[in-house]
């Protein structure tokens, strides 16, 4: 099914950034932060689905936080040359995906990589999207490009400074070209130089992309018009239409009568509790 296009307009800021936490260790270490702020990360890097990738498969199943700093700086599981190289690769990954135990998006996420690995690209860039509103407003601007449209860096480094970044120059290019790596690893963007790809999302990522959403206090047909649907360039009628696909295919519920929807996550639900 050929997802409908829609052009980002200005960006809604409630339905961006989830989480505003400090995270930390066992030994109640900080090791990072999650935020809605702009200026978190030293240097913006993209998603990095390539060490989460690794982290991921060299994590058991139910590890608490303290094993993720040991996997990444003690461990060296993702081949860091320094120890500030593995401290950095760890900040950014908590940055983007959170990766405590108690965090439920992450949670879902971890289950979705494993049972869906088609769609890991997408449901990363979704979560990393709802946790930091300068990669939000940068996809949702590449998302309502037309296909085939080259990138324009300009744009991205405005759309960056529309939400509070506050860069230097050349700063705000390496934004914009963070932006672009990290919509590349997704499959939104590809080519030299860079250019809007078609992406269809699978139901999979619709369904977390509803979640996500529902998450902001969005709820029934305000979900189709919410922010995560905008990273995946879904108009209101394209993400309806999909997230009644994915109700068939038993990833959400979904209820509509009267022009009254009802969409529930009992899968998700379920997954969310194993982190209360």
């Amino acid at each position: 099914m050929a997802a409908t296009r829609c052009r980002a307009g200005p960006l809604d800021l409630a339905t961006v950034g989830l989480y505003d936490m400090k995270v930390r260790t066992e030994e109640g270490q900080t090791v990072g932060r999650a935020t809605t702020g702009t200026q978190t990360m030293l240097v913006r890097r993209s998603i990095a689905l390539a060490d989460l990738a690794s982290l991921l498969a060299y994590l058991p199943d139910g590890a608490v936080n303290g094993a993720v700093r040991t996997a990444v700086v003690d461990d060296n599981v993702l081949a860091k040359a320094t120890v500030q190289a593995r401290e950095n690769a760890l900040r950014q990954l908590v940055h983007y995906y959170g990766i405590t135990a108690g965090d439920p998006a992450f949670a879902i996420l971890r289950q979705l990589w494993r049972d869906y690995p088609v769609e890991r690209p997408i449901c990363a860039l979704l979560l990393a999207c709802s946790r930091d509103r300068v990669l939000a407003a940068t996809t949702a601007l590449i998302a309502g490009m037309p296909i085939d449209t080259a990138v324009d860096y300009e744009a991205l480094a405005g759309a960056a400074v529309r939400v509070g970044a506050s860069y230097s120059e050349t700063s705000l290019h390496k934004v914009a070209e963070s932006a672009v790596a990290s919509t590349t690893m997704s499959g939104l963007t590809g080519g030299y130089p860079p250019r809007r790809r078609e992406l269809t999302p699978g139901l999979v990522s619709v369904a977390y992309a509803a979640w996500l959403a529902a998450q902001t206090g969005a709820a029934g047909s305000g979900l189709f018009v919410a922010a995560p649907f905008t990273w995946l360039g879904l108009d209101a009628n394209a993400a309806e239409r999909l997230c009644a696909e994915a109700s068939r295919r038993f990833l959400l519920e979904m209820k509509s009568s009267g022009g009254i929807v009802d969409i529930t996550f009992q899968r998700f639900s379920e997954i969310a509790k194993g982190t209360s």
